[in-house]
């Protein structure tokens, strides 16, 4: 492990490369940034990721059930073979590090977030970064999180890849598009209550699982995004996410459905939640 004391001092945020051609308003508006951190930068995280997993996997007695799991802020906080990582959720968190990002989609925001008054956009609070393991797939090729919405509070996340090798087949992020209009939930869906039924969207474009990706979108009811099944064979996958995040709900979905929708959408979540309560299971992100 590489423990480079001035790290800290050399790292900058990855939006240091921004320009107007890395942001895309089709589907929702978002910013694709390849090689977004330096080389050096991207080296130092890479070099301490298979030792975080390997602690992470000690602390919980062996791989966890769920198909991804987080590497708790205290376990990089207090080891120094972690200090690359411990710098990238420094830099990463906070409202600093936030506004860069909402002072890009400011001019998305009314429109996406209609719940948000104008002059209480910067009453946020920004998440903290946190890194993520996808565990490889054991029995079959799977999804990490098929197409979805993000919870209704969210302003905006951002997708920071890093991947120490070539063997991932699969992973990519994908952005979709409704076929004409949202019309509700998958009510169906015994994992997630905020998948979307297949035959209401199409896939739109792909962003690559690639080393150094950067990926931010802004939220709203057009933001169905998931992660593109994962092959049999393939290893961790793994990624800093975090965002801005407001006090209530930045939107309403229900609002964009016709009145027969929603009475529809109200009984499918209820039956739905009552199936998860009954299962003794947790909604994915609940």
């Amino acid at each position: 492990i590489t423990n480079n004391p001035g790290f800290r001092l050399q790292m900058k945020d990855v939006l240091q490369k921004f320009q107007e051609k890395h942001l895309f308003v089709e589907p929702f508006p978002h910013i694709i940034i390849p090689n977004a951190l330096q080389d050096s930068e991207n080296k130092q995280l890479i070099q301490q990721l298979k030792y975080a997993e390997t602690i992470a996997l000690q602390l919980q007695g062996g791989r966890p059930s769920l198909s991804r799991y987080a590497i708790e802020q205290n376990i990089i906080s207090e080891d120094r073979n972690l200090s690359a990582l411990k710098t990238f959720n420094k830099i990463h968190s906070g409202r600093e590090f936030g506004q860069k990002m909402l002072n890009i989609f400011e001019p998305f925001i009314e429109s996406n977030l209609p719940n948000i008054p104008l002059g209480r956009i910067k009453d946020y609070a920004a998440s903290d970064s946190t890194f993520i393991i996808n565990n490889p797939p054991v029995a079959g090729s799977y999804s990490p999180r098929g197409p979805h919405l993000d919870t209704f509070s969210t302003m905006c996340t951002f997708l920071y890849y890093v991947r120490p090798d070539n063997q991932l087949k699969g992973g990519n992020l994908q952005f979709y598009k409704h076929r004409d209009r949202f019309r509700g939930f998958n009510r169906f869906s015994r994992v997630d209550t905020n998948y979307l039924p297949s035959r209401s969207i199409e896939l739109y474009k792909e962003v690559p699982y690639e080393n150094n990706m950067l990926t931010i979108f802004l939220n709203g009811v057009n933001s169905v995004h998931g992660v593109q099944p994962v092959e049999l064979g393939s290893p961790s996958r793994y990624l800093f996410t975090g965002g801005c995040v407001y006090a209530e709900d930045c939107y309403n979905p229900r609002s964009y459905l016709a009145k027969n929708e929603v009475l529809k959408d109200v009984v499918g979540e209820f039956y739905q939640k009552l199936r998860f309560k009954l299962l003794g299971q947790k909604p994915y992100g609940k």
